[in-house]
């Protein structure tokens, strides 16, 4: 990976963005580079919405979306990039902005745009529309995208340890209710399961197939261990697996361990 994807804001330099431009990486799902006088705000707010990525203001492109030259932005562009994402954004929301010099004896800079996904607080709402990544462009979303993006798992942002030296025995938990899993097995398909028009449920006994073959992953002995140490010692009960819901998309099971005489965790962390 390029090394402009993670090295300290105070590090990016103008050779470090001219090495990346030299690698003539098109416009596609996580790069986009604007010129001067071009609306950056609908790019972020897609590429947020998406899979993250660089945003380059002052770069200019190519007709097959090669970048090809920076010619930078005025100074000022920084602050009202910034002010409209404070303003235009639901909820508000703002990634890291870098302002580059173009070089000394000149008042052009390129911006910097780097958007972490796991930061934001999806969707990121732009004028009452969700924009997405679609390829190398920018589209509002439709009825389906919406959906997909409200019913994300992953759509708050990831919590940050407020200081780096705090102890590493303190447990918090990322849930707001106590009925809440502190741990989560997740699992996704790379090939459809059906072809046709979207279904509401899945398909009979495909539930039952899925919990079978769960059966025989280390889950089962893992979680037992897991309730073991939960609970204080002695014997464990683990329930089975059982179907919470399930849509075209998403299947959801609980599994839970408790003590052979019935005790549970009290905190809602370890349950």
């Amino acid at each position: 990976m390029h090394p402009l994807f993670h090295v300290p804001s105070t590090e990016v330099t103008l050779d470090l963005v001219q090495d990346f431009i030299n690698l003539k990486i098109r416009e596609g799902l996580t790069v986009e580079y604007k010129r001067a006088g071009d609306k950056p705000i609908e790019a972020v707010a897609a590429l947020a919405n998406t899979y993250g990525g660089l945003l380059f203001v002052g770069v200019e492109e190519g007709e097959t979306g090669v970048p090809s030259e920076i010619k930078g932005v005025s100074l000022g562009e920084k602050e009202k990039l910034v002010n409209q994402m404070g303003t235009g954004f639901d909820p508000p929301w703002s990634p890291e902005v870098i302002e580059v010099p173009c070089n000394e004896q000149s008042d052009k800079v390129v911006l910097v745009v780097r958007i972490d996904r796991a930061t934001v607080p999806r969707p990121i709402v732009l004028k009452g529309s969700i924009f997405v990544r679609l390829d190398a462009r920018n589209e509002k979303a439709n009825r389906q995208m919406m959906w997909m993006l409200l019913d994300d798992s992953n759509s708050q942002p990831e919590s940050r340890p407020s200081s780096v030296t705090r102890g590493l025995n303190v447990r918090e938990s990322p849930f707001h209710q106590d009925n809440e899993p502190d741990a989560a097995l997740r699992a996704a398909s790379v090939m459809r399961l059906w072809e046709g028009e979207e279904r509401t449920r899945f398909p009979s006994g495909l539930a039952a197939t899925v919990i079978n073959a769960l059966q025989s992953t280390l889950a089962l002995p893992l979680l037992s261990q897991l309730g073991l140490a939960l609970v204080g010692g002695g014997q464990v009960v683990t329930t089975p697996w059982q179907l919470v819901d399930a849509t075209s998309r998403r299947l959801r099971l609980r599994i839970s361990t408790v003590g052979a005489d019935g005790s549970v965790p009290r905190a809602p962390a370890r349950r």
